[in-house]
């Protein structure tokens, strides 16, 4: 009767169980695993050897390096973006101050609390997380500015000093 079903639970199992203890056999043997008699049997190798592991460790390295490269120059261009925007605010914000009170401010504080020489003032033009660049240095009013300018607005770039080339290049609102 079990012939006809064609499948039968209790003859799955024996078979399974025969076949791990013929497994087991073998294995006890030494005819199964990863070195048999002092050789290694490449179809039961297990792992990767020193070598491999240091290959993609090395790719990896590779990989990630090329990434944060990347990464950087990015983050450098986006930086100076954001400088450049920053000094546009800054100099709209002066031009805000001129308007009202008849007079450039002298420092970048006189945009967020008021002078106490101004009059008609109108502020505060700015917030206090505005005064600075994406590096932490506060932009710098320059009276009057280069070329003729009534004033000028500069960024000192990444190097937070006067001078500089590419990141750490002077911004200026006249350029």
């Amino acid at each position: 009767m079990n012939e006809a079903k064609g499948f039968s639970l209790m003859a799955l199992r024996e078979r399974l169980l025969a076949g791990l203890v013929l497994a087991h056999r073998e294995s006890a043997k030494g005819d199964i695993g990863p070195v048999s008699k002092g050789r290694r049997v490449g179809a039961h190798q297990r792992g990767f050897s020193l070598i491999e592991m240091l290959l993609v460790l090395g790719i990896i390295a590779f990989i990630a390096t090329m990434l944060a490269t990347n990464i950087f120059k990015s983050k450098g261009k986006a930086d100076v973006k954001a400088a450049q925007a920053g000094v546009r605010k800054v100099a709209t914000a002066v031009d805000q101050f001129y308007l009202d009170s008849g007079t450039i401010p002298s420092k970048i504080e006189e945009l967020v609390t008021r002078p106490g020489t101004a009059t008609n003032w109108g502020g505060p033009y700015l917030n206090e997380s505005q005064l600075k660049d994406p590096w932490g240095t506060p932009y710098v009013i320059k009276v009057p500015g280069e070329g003729g300018q009534p004033y000028a607005v500069i960024s000192l770039g990444s190097d937070k000093a006067p001078g500089g080339a590419d990141t750490a290049a002077d911004i200026d609102n006249n350029q």
